[in-house]
Formats: C-alpha cells, sequence, structure tokens
C-alpha cells in the first residue's frame, strides 16, 4: 500500500514539475452555476460577485449572466445566435440543463424551447428544484418588424430600453418608431401601466425615458442617456429615498486598447420596484468594476479592478489584479498579482501561470499560486497541473488537479468537456470532485447542459 501511495504521489509531482502550462481563453457558450462556483473557490471573483452571477443564472437570464461573467474579468462570453431569432425563416432551439449537489442529488432540472417564423417568435422555459414540481419559469412571445414590435409574456429591460434589470414582471410593451424617434405603451399584469420613449441615434446620442404608474399614483421611473461607447441612467421608484445612479462605458470593438466599466451609486436602504437590482448593489452605496486589457506584438496586458462602499457602517472592498503574458508559437507564460483589500484586511495573492502545446490534440498547462495575508506571516500555495485534449475540432477535454497547502486541504480534481457539432448541437459537462487523498475521490458537484438548433 505504501509502495502504491509513494508511486501515484512521484506521479503527481512529475506531472507538476515537468509538463507547466496554461492555455488562451477561449469563447464560451454560456455560464453555469458550476462555472461561477469555480471562480469564486479560485478566488477569481468576491462574494458579491458570486452573489450576482447566480442572480441571473438562477433566473435563465444566459444574456445578463455573459454580461456580468465578462464585467467580472471572466472570458469572453458568446452571444449565442439561439437567443435572436427574428428571422425570415422557421428557425428553434430547444435546450436541457441539470444540476447535482455533493450528495448526487439533483439540485435543479431547466428545460427550455423556442422558435421562430417570420416575424414571430417565442420561448418557453421550465425549471424544478430538488426534483419538485416542474413549473413555467419564463414565457415570451415577440412580433417584430423593420419599425415596430411587440412583446407578450415576460418583459425584460430590452423591451422598454433600460440598461438596469428589470424583475421578473409579465404583461404587454409596444413600440413604434422611426430611425430618430420611437415611443410606446406598458402594460403589467399587476395593473400598473406606462410609457416609454427615445428620441435620438445611439451611434450619436440617444435620450430614453420611461414612466410608470398605478390607480395610486407614480410608481418608477428612469432617464438614460447614451452613445455608442457610454451611457447612465437615472432610476427612481417610490420605495426609493433618492435615485438609483448607473453609468457604464466601453472602448470600440476593434480599438488597441480594450475598456469596459460600470458603477451604481445610490443611498437608499430599500430597493423595491420595478428594477431587479443585484443585492450587492443594494447593500452597497457605489460598486463597480472594470477591465482594461491590451496587446503588443506577442505580449499581453491586462488590469480588472473592483470596488465596494457599504451602505452601512462595513468595510469598504477594493480588488485590483495586473498580469503579463506572452504568447510564441505553442507556448505561453503569465504572471501577475492580485491585491484585495477590505477593511484592515489585506491579502495579496502572486501567480505563474505557463502551458505548451505539444501535439495538436494535447496541451500541458499548470499553475502556481502563492496568497500571502496581513501582516504577512500566514500564506497559502496551490498548484495546479492539467491538461487539455481535442478531438477532431469537434470536442474539447480539460483536467485539472489542484493541490493546496501548507494546511492540509482536500484535493481537487475538475473535468470539463464540451462538445459542439456543427452549429446545431452543443453539449457541456462540468465535473468536481474532491478528497482527504487521491483514492478517496467522491462527487461535489456535477453539470450538464446541451442545447441543439434546428
Amino acid at each position: 500500500m505504501i509502495r502504491n501511495s509513494l508511486t501515484i504521489w512521484q506521479s503527481v509531482l512529475l506531472f507538476v514539475f515537468a509538463f507547466c502550462g496554461n492555455i488562451f481563453a477561449e469563447t464560451r457558450e454560456s455560464v453555469s452555476i458550476e462555472d461561477a462556483f469555480w471562480a469564486y473557490d479560485d478566488g477569481r471573483i468576491s462574494e458579491s460577485e458570486l452573489e450576482e452571477l447566480l442572480f441571473y443564472i438562477e433566473g435563465g437570464d444566459s444574456r445578463g449572466a455573459c454580461a456580468e461573467w465578462e464585467a467580472a474579468g471572466g472570458d469572453p462570453c458568446a452571444r449565442r445566435l439561439s437567443e435572436k431569432l427574428e428571422e425570415w425563416k422557421f428557425r428553434g432551439s430547444a435546450g436541457y440543463a441539470i444540476s447535482l449537489d455533493s450528495t448526487g442529488n439533483v439540485r435543479y432540472e431547466r428545460s427550455r424551447l423556442a422558435f421562430s417564423f417570420l416575424r414571430y417568435s417565442a420561448e418557453v422555459r421550465l425549471k424544478s428544484e430538488n426534483r419538485g414540481a416542474v413549473h413555467v419559469e419564463h414565457w415570451r412571445m415577440l412580433y417584430k418588424s423593420k419599425n415596430a414590435f411587440t412583446v407578450l409574456g415576460n418583459i425584460t429591460a430590452a423591451d422598454i430600453r433600460s440598461a438596469i434589470p428589470l424583475q421578473m414582471r409579465t404583461g404587454n410593451v409596444w413600440n413604434l418608431g422611426t430611425q430618430n424617434f420611437e415611443a410606446g405603451t406598458i402594460l403589467f399584469s399587476d395593473t400598473t401601466a406606462g410609457i416609454h420613449a427615445a428620441i435620438g441615434r445611439k451611434e450619436k446620442l440617444q435620450l430614453l425615458m420611461a414612466g410608470i404608474a398605478s390607480p395610486e399614483g407614480f410608481r418608477d421611473g428612469f432617464f438614460r442617456l447614451r452613445t455608442e461607447f457610454a451611457e447612465t441612467q437615472i432610476a427612481y421608484s417610490e420605495s426609493y429615498q433618492k435615485p438609483l445612479l448607473y453609468v457604464a462605458g466601453n472602448s470600440p470593438r476593434n480599438s488597441w486598447l480594450r475598456l469596459r466599466f460600470r458603477a451604481y451609486f445610490h443611498e437608499n436602504k430599500n430597493l423595491d420596484g420595478i428594477f431587479r437590482v443585484p443585492k450587492m448593489v443594494e447593500k452597497n452605496r457605489a460598486f463597480g468594476n472594470a477591465t482594461v486589457q491590451t496587446n503588443f506584438q506577442t505580449w499581453n496586458f491586462r488590469f480588472v479592478g473592483s470596488f465596494a462602499v457599504p451602505l452601512d457602517s462595513g468595510n469598504s472592498r477594493v480588488s485590483a489584479e495586473a498580469s503579463i503574458s506572452r504568447t510564441k508559437k505553442r507556448a505561453k507564460l503569465e504572471s501577475g498579482t492580485k491585491v484585495v483589500s477590505a477593511g484592515d484586511s489585506l491579502a495579496m495573492t502572486l501567480f505563474l501561470r505557463s502551458g505548451i502545446r505539444l501535439f495538436d490534440a494535447e496541451s500541458l498547462f499548470c499553475e502556481w499560486r502563492e496568497t500571502l495575508r496581513n501582516p504577512w506571516t500566514k500564506s497559502r500555495y496551490e498548484i495546479r497541473p492539467g491538461a487539455l485534449f481535442f478531438v477532431e475540432e469537434s470536442v474539447t477535454a480539460k483536467a485539472l488537479l489542484i493541490i493546496r497547502g501548507p494546511e492540509k486541504k482536500p484535493l481537487v480534481f475538475r473535468e470539463e468537456t464540451q462538445m459542439k457539432i456543427a452549429k446545431s448541437f452543443y453539449a457541456k459537462s462540468l465535473l468536481e470532485l474532491r478528497a482527504p487523498r487521491l483514492r478517496k475521490l467522491h462527487l461535489w458537484r456535477l453539470g450538464l447542459e446541451m442545447r441543439a438548433d434546428f
């Protein structure tokens, strides 16, 4: 038994020190609950950012989850074609997702069906939790022409031209417009109603606004000013003491410097109303994050930062991560640091990532991390060796082993598989196993999602 254990650990150490590497971040199709928890476990996002990601994922808002993932410094997230079904030919999309917890029980199941024909499209999403009853999570029907559209079902922020997400509401929205002006009506199932309008063009300068009232009086409203690369929105609801301010911006798509930032500011203890404000915004009078990235020949420079100032007397939180990497032919080397400050607590993480693609179908990678905490007498390290395999350009499998110390921490093994057949079928599975020793691995998380377009 001792000899077998030594053999295992000798193999692990050989793998760690002989084949260290990293690969370029690839564009992902979606963000799952497992993706969010892995990013949190790895220290790439904070607890508040995890809450916000789960806020969108559990609400079935894949576009919102992708936007939050990128805003928090995640790898690029594709906007699926199956979410844009307004075309002149019949199209459809069907999807299924399931997530298991560490006991093997089903955390949730989701199904999605969407189709479009001519100017009409429809979508329905079903969900069940803990093997409970299946219920309709989202339903929506849309008619869209060149100068008009109408929506019946679940209303999104884009329907009324709001940059701030909305609470889950059902109702009806009408919109008519020209190139420089549009206006429409809003009617929700709780009998509240209102109007929305826009003047100008996004490419230059556009003013957008909406107001919603009930028989008892004014309820919600906003003013929004946007250009192609920046925007600001002032939102107000009857429960607010003062308006909520939102600002955001991004660099041009083909710019040598890629920049993205956004921030919320308010002084309200209660943010009830039409706007679906994330929890991290509710408890902070100011919250924001930014990502800056640029390339120069074979070099890449990247900065990710965020800040949060609480409403009460709690501690403010600031984090900043800077890294530099170089890629040449089949190899890549990256190093950087991340600093997190929250009140009197200060932590610094140093990391080094490297990777090499030995063959067309296999890549080997490794990451080393050292985290120091104030007063700098406590430290923690992580070693993350792994491998990436390609199967005929349609299947990608990634395996990763995480070793933590100096305290005795459980070993973590992660496996992620993605399959993409042409443009019609996509599947993704994420598996995490943990154990005090390598030979006693047990299930920790498992997620599976599939999508077929037709």
